[in-house]
């Protein structure tokens, strides 16, 4: 198998709980041997793309990694494992999308340590610089819903 071949590719829909609008949420992943591609399309839109980069350390230490977790004593295992998304395409300013897309990548490199590319339509999030009552709800449904991909 060539190093770039397709290995997996699964996809879900899913509506957000007590939308007024009933947007569709499309769920998409392809996991190739060394990358994965995630789409997270809102009524077919998909407006910004991220690059999740996986640090070399998590991926030697995929294995252990539930131990170092325990490990309440050190907390800068947490820190050689934080990951900076990087805006590929997207509104730079939207905070909301940053702190998902950090939120995915830290799902991701748990469950499988490899480079990610995140599209997602974020319309339905609302402004960056404004918070609204349901965004932790919204951080929520997506992780739930990129979870059940993994």
């Amino acid at each position: 198998m060539r190093s770039g071949s397709l290995q997996f590719d699964k996809t879900q829909t899913a509506t957000f709980p007590n939308s007024k609008s009933n947007e569709q949420f499309f769920f998409h992943l392809l996991e190739f041997q060394n990358k994965l591609v995630l789409n997270i399309s809102v009524d077919g839109v998909l407006d910004t793309t991220f690059k999740l980069p996986i640090s070399t350390k998590r991926t030697i230490n995929y294995e252990s990694m539930m131990d170092l977790n325990e490990n309440d004593d050190s907390i800068e295992n947490e820190y050689d494992f934080q990951i900076e998304p990087q805006l590929l395409i997207g509104d730079h300013a939207n905070m909301k999308i940053a702190i998902i897309a950090g939120q995915v990548a830290k799902l991701i490199s748990t469950q499988k340590p490899k480079e990610t590319i995140l599209s997602i339509g974020t319309r339905w999030l609302g402004k960056g610089d404004q918070v609204e009552e349901n965004d932790l709800a919204k951080l929520t449904f997506i992780l739930e819903n990129v979870k059940k991909l993994l």
